[in-house]
């Protein structure tokens, strides 16, 4: 076994989704979230995490437990993310192992800046129109021999998952970006330029991410 990619990610009082397109390989997939802060008195359900929202293995989909961690999976195609900190701030490691050593080349991933083999990255943010805060954001990326996500299909991935964790998208505008910068949840939407614009959040720090050893 080695690591094709370790990526750590944050979200702060927003639905946050990713979606990894990969040349098809087999291997492990870990993912670990760690709760940094609670925003209500009670969260009650709030917190609850979806990991692995789906798995595209041997061209079909699975879709997979909540609060599934570790999967064992062959030919993987698609892995999707998605987790709750609508109330929350939380941050998360994501890790994929592959034991097709012979065929795989090592990558090496960060975010904010996805180095290493990555392609193209969209980011679609959904916001509130009165304010520009963030409510969901959805970001497609593509490794080495990945399909690649067209911007429609971003899109449609960034509604349908914001539909099933039960937000009105039609209260909400979109904002679509190809800057890996605008990963991080610090980022909300300047109504005046209709642009991302970089907003400290008190007490908190995005998570630096850790090349794959």
């Amino acid at each position: 076994m080695m690591i094709l990619h370790t990526i750590q990610f944050s979200a702060v009082r927003q639905y946050y989704s990713q979606q990894f397109t990969y040349s098809p390989f087999s291997g492990v997939l870990q993912l670990n979230l760690s709760r940094v802060g609670v925003y209500v008195d009670d969260p009650g359900d709030h917190f609850a995490v979806v990991a692995f929202t789906k798995v595209v293995c041997h061209g079909e989909t699975f879709e997979l437990p909540l609060g599934c961690s570790d999967v064992i999976v062959g030919d993987t195609t698609d892995v999707f993310i998605f987790v709750d900190a609508f109330h929350a701030s939380l941050s998360g490691v994501y890790t994929a192992w592959s034991d097709q050593t012979a065929a795989i080349t090592k990558r090496t991933v960060q975010t904010p800046g996805l180095a290493g083999d990555i392609g193209p990255v969209t980011i679609v943010a959904m916001y509130e129109p009165a304010t520009g805060k963030i409510s969901y954001k959805h970001v497609a990326s593509a490794f080495q021999g990945g399909r690649i996500v067209s911007e429609d299909e971003a899109l449609k991935t960034a509604q349908d998952l914001a539909t099933r964790a039960g937000l009105d998208v039609t209260q909400l505008k979109l904002k679509v970006s190809k800057y890996t910068e605008h990963i991080r949840p610090e980022y909300q939407i300047d109504l005046s330029a209709g642009e991302f614009v970089f907003a400290a959040i008190p007490g908190f720090t995005s998570r630096e991410s850790k090349a794959g050893g």
